[in-house]
């Protein structure tokens, strides 16, 4: 029966992102592992608060509209916020830009 809930969500969470999930990952503690198509970026949500991260995450990838391809990861588990996790090349992009520019990142 799980499966079928599962599956579900994975519709819905389709239908409220307008993209194509290409897996989802469920943990041993219900946390549930959304991988895009496209852009390539992995959402991840906690138990017992789809719809509204879902919702959420939604305007999160509305806010980055035009910037989605910089996303690694949106981590929705922490009520209220959402952390957005840049992809590793970018990182490594911007650092060697800033490396022959001169700049260093704080950190």
């Amino acid at each position: 029966m799980q499966l079928v809930e599962y599956a579900g969500q994975l519709i819905r969470a389709e239908a409220v992102l307008s993209t194509i999930i290409s897996e989802m990952h469920v943990t041993s503690s219900g946390e549930m592992y959304l991988f895009l198509d496209r852009p390539h970026l992995v959402i991840v949500l906690a138990s017992g608060q789809f719809p509204l991260q879902l919702a959420c995450a939604a305007k999160v990838l509305e806010v980055w509209r035009g910037h989605r391809e910089l996303i690694g990861m949106l981590d929705m588990t922490i009520p209220g916020e959402a952390i957005v996790r840049p992809q590793a090349e970018t990182m490594e992009r911007l650092d060697r830009a800033n490396a022959s520019a001169g700049v260093s990142r704080p950190g």
